[in-house]
């Protein structure tokens, strides 16, 4: 089958016009690489070839434009590239942007965590739940979340007691309002309660809180 016209399409894409009728847009590279020409008879295997290549080539600088723009572990770019692009395609442009070093999770992870615990604030039920929700593997959230312990946790408990709940912790009810506050937040129960009796022992309170199975 031969190429009857090859002609400039938009920016660094060229269309292709086959003797069947059919038209195929592929890119400047592909053209040059190939040395496409209309004086030439291809194959149908040929075009069907280039046409795999140019999807790819699309794939790869979508990818590269996503990462430019924020974050992403290889799950979520794989499944934002599969809807688009096939789960073949979506597989080798991941495999391909970790050989370049533009997908790490492991890295991504750490700062992931970090901004989360000491930005965002959230105790360690919501970090994990909140990375398994973006697709890191169970290995890397073990591994980065084990760099932590309670006393990282605990010093954002007694900042946010200090921000939020500073003379609001008088009565039963307006401990029990907190308590839920914090493990809505994911923080671990015990880090919780040890945090609050110690904060309201430090502000030498009138009320003398006692925790049991309300709370």
């Amino acid at each position: 089958m031969k190429i009857i016209d090859i002609k400039q399409y938009k920016g660094k894409t060229y269309c292709l016009s086959l003797e069947n009728g059919e038209r195929l847009y592929v890119s400047e590279d592909l053209v040059f690489d190939y040395s496409l020409s209309t004086k030439k008879d291809y194959n149908e295997d040929f075009f069907e070839e280039i046409k795999q290549k140019h999807i790819l080539s699309k794939a790869k600088k979508h990818a590269l434009y996503s990462l430019g723009r924020k974050s992403y572990t290889y799950k979520e770019l794989n499944n934002k590239l599969k809807e688009l692009y096939g789960i073949d395609i979506a597989n080798e442009v991941c495999e391909y942007m970790c050989e370049l070093g533009y997908i790490d999770d492991e890295s991504f992870a750490q700062d992931y965590v970090h901004d989360a615990i000491y930005i965002k604030r959230w105790g360690i039920y919501k970090v994990r739940f909140e990375m398994q929700k973006k697709g890191f593997d169970k290995a890397v959230i073990d591994k980065v979340l084990s760099q932590y312990d309670s006393e990282d946790y605990e010093e954002q408990i007694f900042s946010i007691l200090q921000s939020r709940f500073y003379g609001k912790l008088d009565t039963p009810k307006e401990v029990q309002r907190a308590f839920g506050y914090f493990l809505r937040r994911g923080f671990n129960y015990s880090d919780v309660k040890r945090c609050i009796k110690s904060f309201i022992e430090e502000n030498e309170s009138d009320f003398e809180v006692e925790f049991d199975d309300e709370y």
